[in-house]
């Protein structure tokens, strides 16, 4: 049976095959491939002919971010480049892997407006890397989001007053609960469509020019959930040996490689955190655990600090006091029982994001 979120990601990428410009139209007739059904969203095609690599915005991981055009209409997109290098083939082809199925999976097309489009899977090869070989790149494509992420936003507009490279947090609730709201709202559509996402933190979240919209932007761990729970039971959950995230923004029990929807939720209650005070509250345990490496023993570890700190979790007093609703708000989500965590849609309708409030 198809999805209809690849069917509507089909489709969306066949319609884009329209040129505004007659001298466009026979590069995308001969770019992309004809044979697109409704099982792949991969386009075999030469991607340096179809978008325009306009500004760097830096490097995350194995890929290079980009601010992009695609010739043919002059949208703007925002790109991701990953060189398939042969000496880290294993990792590369893995990463590869996960990009596909975002592209597959699509979130439905975007039709949430707080989830940015992924608009195609491009590869581009050989291609020089380095001075000794070629490599294959993959050009992964999503919808402009924003000049800034999440992070660098609260860092360049709420800057600590002693410390210029760290923010001191939105003092403002009204604005907290303004991008809460869009935040619940595109997770609440990835829940129902039964997806764990799995990596939301301030970093994969983009912020519009006006500060006042974000948006979703990183999809790379995200994965189906489960028909039902491992023992047959109701309590589903996806179970990895790898840590998908950072390790900062993860649940106590996603340390442990248990990935519920409600490990999304502990996530989004790390954001509404960082917002109000700048800075994830398990940064500094999760720098000083993995001193000690990676390994199931600093797991066990982490995830310990973790809980124990969550239990005793303060948001510290500025200008005025937190109102209870704020707190109440962000103290559900950061629960170290996940069975008592509320779900996406129980948050939206919670009293601090009421709309005679905001």
């Amino acid at each position: 049976m198809r999805s209809p979120a690849v069917e509507k990601g089909t489709e969306t990428l066949l319609r884009r095959r329209t040129f505004q410009s007659p001298e466009m139209r026979d590069l995308g007739e001969k770019d992309l491939n004809s044979d697109l059904t409704f099982d792949t969203l991969r386009i075999t095609a030469d991607p340096a002919r179809i978008f325009k690599l306009e500004q760097y915005i830096g490097s995350m991981h194995l890929y290079e971010v980009w601010d992009a055009t695609d010739v043919r209409d002059n949208k703007r997109v925002m790109i991701k480049i990953m060189a398939k290098e042969t000496r880290q083939a294993e990792k590369c082809n893995r990463q590869e892997d996960a990009l596909s199925a975002q592209a597959i999976y699509n979130l439905d097309c975007g039709t949430s407006p707080g989830v940015a489009a992924i608009y195609g899977l491009f590869e581009q090869y050989p291609t020089r890397v380095g001075l000794d070989f070629f490599a294959t790149k993959v050009w992964y494509v999503q919808d402009y989001a924003g000049p800034l992420s999440l992070c660098d936003y609260l860092v360049q507009h709420y800057k600590h007053p002693k410390e210029p490279k760290v923010s001191q947090g939105i003092s403002d609730e009204g604005h907290i609960a303004r991008l809460m709201q869009q935040l619940l709202e595109a997770v609440h559509e990835a829940h129902e469509a039964k997806v764990i996402l799995r990596n939301i933190c301030t970093m994969n979240v983009y912020v519009a020019a006006n500060g006042e919209k974000v948006t979703l932007h990183d999809f790379w761990y995200c994965v189906d959930l489960p028909e039902e729970g491992d023992d047959g039971g109701p309590e589903r959950c996806f179970k990895s040996t790898v840590w998908a995230g950072y390790p900062s923004c993860l649940s106590p029990e996603a340390l442990l490689g248990d990935y519920y929807q409600a490990g999304d939720i502990w996530s989004l209650g790390l954001v509404a955190y960082e917002l109000a005070c700048g800075a994830s509250p398990f940064t500094a345990i999760a720098v000083e655990c993995l001193l000690d490496g990676i390994s199931l023993q600093v797991a066990q570890k982490l995830s310990r600090r973790v809980a124990e700190a969550a239990v005793m979790l303060d948001i510290p007093t500025k200008q005025q006091p937190w109102s209870p609703a704020f707190l109440a708000f962000v103290r559900s989500m950061i629960n170290v029982d996940h069975t008592k965590r509320p779900s996406a849609g129980e948050l939206l309708e919670h009293p601090f994001l009421r709309k005679d409030r905001r």
